[in-house]
């Protein structure tokens, strides 16, 4: 059974609500602390270097988050849900015959 247009939107706010959290999270306890030992708070520009390690850790933090969700979806949620749909189409039909 493929994912219903509800259970995308779910899935969508879902990912981006962690990802907001956890970018928050990894800026805090991961970029800033680098960007503190190396002394680039205050300056006016990072070199490549330090731009390239933002970039690259948000991009693998993104990259596990996104596959993390997708599995809860695929896995978890998408069989309770299509468990409770059949629930459902199963009480309609007795209830009307």
């Amino acid at each position: 059974m493929s994912q219903t247009r509800t259970l995308s939107w779910l899935e969508a706010i879902t990912n981006t609500s962690i990802g907001f959290g956890i970018s928050l999270l990894t800026w805090i306890y991961v970029i800033e602390p680098v960007l503190i030992h190396f002394d680039f708070i205050g300056n006016n520009g990072f070199p490549l270097w330090v731009n390239t390690l933002i970039t690259g850790t948000f991009t693998v933090v993104s990259i596990l988050r996104g596959f993390w969700v997708r599995r809860l979806y695929e896995s978890y949620l998408n069989r309770k849900l299509t468990e409770l749909s059949h629930r459902i189409e199963d009480w309609r039909c007795n209830r009307v015959t």
